[in-house]
């Protein structure tokens, strides 16, 4: 996010979120971290596809499935 790297911070998101999912303990709120890279994120497909799948696993970690 720091270097405006949109796309490489939505992979990681991602993956950030993965972890989360699995119930492994992260420093950061992804939440926000969503919220602010779709707002900046850019149009490429490949950064929307990461944010969708991050934001799935969160609502899906936050349902407990």
């Amino acid at each position: 996010m720091l270097r405006r790297d949109y796309r490489t911070a939505a992979r990681l998101t991602r993956w950030l979120a993965w972890l989360h999912h699995t119930r492994t303990p992260v420093a950061l709120e992804i939440a926000p971290l969503l919220t602010r890279l779709k707002q900046v994120g850019g149009d490429s497909a490949r950064t929307a596809l990461d944010l969708a799948v991050a934001e799935h696993l969160v609502q899906a970690h936050s349902e407990g499935r």
